[in-house]
């Protein structure tokens, strides 16, 4: 490789450092070797120094803005072509290769997202190549540049064939790339369908400085608008009107600073721009603003958060000319987030519990600005830290972590439903030891051709976690015993059938299953009437993470629908990339509907552990997870830490 980049590098260096008033012999840069060094070990340059950073030679390269630096400005270019020339060269592109195949090793095919029902509709993304030439996933996972697209086909057909004959594009993030003519990048952060289901807006990143513009796109076909992009948009949502006005449809988005990039206030506007006022703003730079809509689609809230307090204002999701009513006061140190359901606002916040409890208030106490008076204690979980929560109207889906760091999930089914409650679902249940069982004992799937679910030509997960939960409570040594305990569930479910209202088949299953809950108490983390719940809770279930998915984390799905019957979680890890789960709310059964995996070509086995550290004060013990490669020392394989 010609050495002229590199000698350029060198001048353009030292030019640099003497226009900062750094002289001497110590800080220019020699230029006798650096030919024969390795590609990342071009120069030495003497780190700044621990004492005075002032000394630093290199701290004029710290500047908001590089443009405005020419010495800077030369460095980063000079940089640049070094990096041209080097990966132009044959010996470049053949380390380049390495690196993609290295990186590549650890990235998961997307293929086809698993199909999540909204509106009648199926909705699901695909990953596209640079055209559509590509017919197979071997074909695709070639192609370098890979592009999102967002699909969709009407719930009412089923089976693979949907694909072909009926699927919609809403959004194709490589049309968006081709329109707008400028290099390959996007990002896409938000796709949100308007109420009219003709028009799509889209948060959008073309150049990855985070300076995110929202723009609309017809459905179907994701074609452009004559309506104008918005700049500096982080997130919005649709205001849900009645009646249908081309270009006046309304909308509230989060505004980001142009300086700071830091969102920082909430825009009520028509999409043609005839309307535009501010609404919700925060002076202080700490608090990072955001805007969303209820899983009801009722309300809509604005919050203004910083890392340790919350302050959430709600407004009717139909209102166009409404102010914003606080939600709770603001209290140094007290965090919250919020969703409503049927005339009530839920809120999460660790006013009187580090971590987080559930409380509700009536959303017409609240307007009517009745205080820290309208609220009550609604649910708190046992022995679980809250980080998120998932409303729909059968149950609210508290997601966190367990004590021991342990993923944990649990589902608080409400009495008051409005989707009714299933003929077999039996109401004042002694404990919730009967349909956790059901949970447990269930065996993932595959879909029939003729279910309402896409045939996503996916492999099954080689251990699912029903299968885990089952072989935690059954704990059966051999074959005989797991087939007893199979044959006794069986005979619970007919005694059920039968007589819906007896309690005989409860003694059948507490006698199969006693011996097992003596050997492992704490195997199923479950939570009973016996516990002091609110009259409005029917029941609460923990579902168990242990054995390999102890380690790891779970997250919600989209889950778009307030009435959906199931809710739809992912569990992943260093070693499990993911693995996405459907909790029945009507039958408390969870199954595994895809996998993925990871795709190495050599094949390493990871062992994942969870250590205790010591925090330095002595207070406290932290949890970090280890995924570690199996093999000889010194191999190149990559080593992950969580904390």
């Amino acid at each position: 490789m010609s050495s002229s980049s590199a000698m350029k590098m060198r001048q353009v260096l030292n030019g640099a450092l003497r226009s900062a008033g750094v002289v001497g012999p110590a800080t220019r840069l020699a230029g006798a070797a650096a030919p024969r060094r390795h590609a990342g070990q071009l120069f030495h340059v003497p780190g700044p120094s621990p004492i005075n950073p002032a000394d630093d030679p290199w701290s004029f390269m710290q500047v908001t803005d590089p443009t405005t630096s020419l010495p800077v400005q030369n460095v980063i270019d000079a940089e640049n072509a070094l990096a041209d020339e080097y990966f132009s060269d044959p010996k470049g592109l053949e380390y380049e290769k390495i690196l993609y195949d290295e990186a590549s090793d650890m990235l998961v095919p997307e293929g086809t997202s698993s199909p999540e029902e909204d509106k009648g509709y199926l909705y699901f993304q695909r990953m596209v190549g640079s055209d559509d030439s590509a017919t197979s996933q071997e074909e695709l996972d070639q192609d370098r540049l890979q592009f999102l697209r967002f699909c969709r086909v009407p719930a009412s057909v089923a089976g693979a064939g949907a694909h072909a004959a009926d699927e919609e594009v809403v959004l194709c993030t490589r049309e968006l790339v081709q329109e707008r003519g400028q290099g390959t990048y996007v990002e896409v952060v938000a796709v949100k369908l308007a109420p009219s289901n003709s028009l799509v807006g889209v948060v959008v990143d073309f150049t990855g400085d985070e300076r995110f513009d929202l723009i609309f796109r017809h459905v179907p076909g994701g074609g452009p608008t004559h309506y104008p992009e918005i700049p500096l948009v982080r997130n919005f949502e649709w205001v849900d009107k009645v009646t249908y006005i081309p270009g006046k449809e309304m909308l509230y988005y989060t505004e980001l600073d142009p300086e700071t990039l830091r969102s920082w206030r909430v825009v009520r506007r028509t999409i043609d721009g005839s309307v535009h006022e501010v609404v919700f703003e925060s002076t202080d730079p700490a608090e990072y603003v955001d805007v969303f809509k209820s899983k009801d689609g009722k309300v809509i809230f604005m919050s203004a958060v910083t890392k340790t307090t919350s302050r959430v204002c709600v407004i009717s999701s139909d209102s166009e000319e409404g102010i914003p009513q606080p939600v709770k006061a603001p209290v140094s140190g007290v965090e919250y987030y919020c969703e409503h359901r049927w005339g009530y606002i839920y809120a999460v916040s660790n006013e009187s519990n580090p971590d987080f409890a559930v409380y509700r208030a009536s959303l017409a106490d609240i307007s009517n600005g009745a205080g820290e008076a309208a609220w009550e204690r609604f649910h708190t979980p046992d022995e679980m830290s809250i980080t998120d929560i998932d409303m729909f109207d059968r149950c609210l889906m508290l997601y966190g972590w367990g004590m021991e760091g342990e993923p944990a999930v649990e589902a608080v089914h409400f009495e008051d439903t409005q989707c009714g409650t299933p003929d077999h679902v039996k109401k004042d249940k002694p404990t919730a030891f009967v349909p956790l069982v059901h949970l447990m004992q269930h065996r993932a799937k595959h879909h029939d051709p003729t279910d309402k679910v896409l045939d996503l030509r996916e492999r099954p997960p080689q251990e699912t976690v029903e299968d885990m939960f089952s072989k935690v409570i059954s704990g059966a040594p051999d074959d005989a015993s797991e087939k007893e305990a199979a044959r006794k569930l069986a005979d619970y479910e007919a005694l059920k059938r039968r007589d819906p209202e007896s309690t005989a088949a409860e003694h059948v299953v507490e006698e199969a299953l006693s011996e097992t809950m003596e050997k492992a108490p704490t195997a199923a983390q479950l939570i009973n009437t016996e516990v002091d719940l609110h009259p409005d809770v029917d029941d609460a279930f923990r579902f168990p993470f242990v054995g390999r998915f102890k380690v790891g984390a779970v997250e919600l799905g989209v889950n778009g629908d307030f009435f959906a019957k199931s809710s739809r979680l992912i569990f992943s890890s260093p070693a499990i990339p993911g693995v996405a789960l459907d909790y029945d709310m009507t039958e408390f059964k969870i199954k595994a509907t895809k996998s993925r995996e990871y795709q190495y070509k050599r094949e390493p086995e990871m062992t994942v552990e969870r250590v205790r550290v010591p925090s330095s004060d002595g207070s406290a013990d932290i949890l970090l997870t280890l995924a570690s490669p199996a093999g000889s020392v010194g191999q190149p394989a990559p080593t992950f830490v969580q904390v």
